[in-house]
């Protein structure tokens, strides 16, 4: 798992532990903690969720790790967060260069990626 600080522009709205989901993809997810300031955002992100009027990148979200590593991918960062549901928000990076090494580096250890690639 991969500890990371997850802001949108330059405010903390949260931590998250992030795991291997899809390694082929570059795929990583993890339950969102918010912070105090996750809240105003929150019916925003279930508005981009929920349908296509707004973007992800209206919200520059960015994770970061320990060792100041951004955690980015082609498919960018989004949170799965419906305000009818009771399951924590999720946040998920998609599309990390698996090419560069970094993915292997970051999650080699998890379970779904030794499945994967070392069977």
């Amino acid at each position: 798992m991969l500890k990371v600080k997850v802001f949108s522009g330059d405010v903390l709205i949260g931590t998250a532990e992030l795991f291997a989901a899809d390694p082929p993809m570059g795929v990583a997810t993890g339950v969102l903690v918010p912070t105090q300031a996750y809240a105003p955002l929150r019916s925003t992100i279930n508005a981009i969720f929920m349908g296509p009027t707004l973007g992800w990148s209206e919200l520059a979200l960015k994770a970061v790790a320990e060792d100041g590593s951004v955690v980015s991918g082609v498919g960018g960062a989004y949170i799965d967060d419906v305000l009818e549901d009771d399951f924590p928000p999720q946040l998920t990076v998609a599309g990390i260069d698996c090419a560069s090494g970094l993915y292997e580096a970051w999650f080699g250890k998890d379970l779904a990626y030794r499945d994967y690639y070392l069977k």
